[in-house]
């Protein structure tokens, strides 16, 4: 009797220990934070890069000037350097310089530092065609990204982008980030003079480890839309997973904003770009 007295009580304690014990709520918001910020200042890389090297009539075997006005609505200035009497013999490098000090570009946010299209023995014009794109010194606002941005030519107005060894850099803080994406230019391709008409969806996944060491992993689930002259995603639905914790949502539905929302246990909070 005795016994069976001391194990209830054992039971009962263990179950009010239970009943009181803090359950820990999961709010962590800073891996989705830095995936938002690294999703503004990559995905314009990325147009600018394809726009730029679409409009360069010399690694697409072409006579004509079409991207004569281009410097007239972005900020950088250009120049092509390498192997260029021989190309596409040997390599080319399409330099995107926007100097020491930063100017307003095509989404009027500043830029300065240097944007390097590296083209190595096919003409980009070519299906299966590659280039690197290597930022150096490079900022977008504030915040300064590096990385090698790699393009493949797969189809008409189609391509694929990675991204490795990507850094992005604050005021005081850091974090990896890298990406594997489909990139579709819907809008904008037939007007190489003119960086506003243009519009991609993307598509794919992506790791990082957030400032404060968190490791995450994702895919983007409804497709990105972005516009160039917004220099932020319009629309789409992101997941993302930080280490030992559930998955959440970043979605897009802004109207050229610098916002997005975080859906996290089916609650929705802003997330906005810092």
């Amino acid at each position: 009797m005795f016994k069976q007295t001391v194990g209830s009580c054992l039971l009962i304690g263990l179950l009010v220990f239970s009943a009181c014990k803090k359950t820990e709520i999961d709010r962590e918001m800073q891996s989705a934070q830095d995936l938002h910020l690294a999703e503004t200042v990559c995905n314009q890389i990325i147009a600018i890069a394809l726009a730029e090297a679409h409009a360069e009539p010399l690694v697409n075997n072409r006579t004509d000037s079409t991207d004569s006005n281009r410097l007239a609505v972005d900020c950088a200035s250009k120049g092509l350097f390498g192997q260029v009497a021989n190309f596409p013999g040997g390599t080319v490098t399409l330099s995107l310089d926007y100097n020491g000090v930063a100017c307003a570009d095509i989404d009027n946010k500043a830029r300065q530092g240097n944007l390097s299209l590296v083209f190595t023995n096919n003409y980009w014009s070519n299906r299966n065609a590659s280039f690197v794109a290597s930022p150096s010194g490079y900022f977008d606002e504030t915040v300064m990204v590096n990385g090698n941005f790699n393009f493949r030519h797969v189809g008409t107005d189609t391509f694929e982008v990675t991204l490795e060894f990507g850094k992005i850099t604050g005021s005081g803080f850091s974090f990896a980030y890298t990406f594997s994406k489909q990139v579709y230019w819907t809008q904008g391709s037939d007007t190489d003079a003119n960086l506003t008409d243009d519009v991609f969806v993307m598509e794919g996944s992506f790791e990082g480890t957030n400032r404060n060491g968190r490791s995450f992993t994702g895919a983007i689930e409804t497709p990105i839309v972005w516009e160039t002259v917004c220099g932020y995603s319009k629309i789409g639905e992101v997941t993302i997973v930080p280490s030992a914790l559930a998955a959440r949502k970043v979605i897009y539905r802004t109207n050229c904003m610098n916002t997005a929302t975080l859906n996290l246990h089916g609650e929705d909070s802003a997330l906005s770009l810092k």
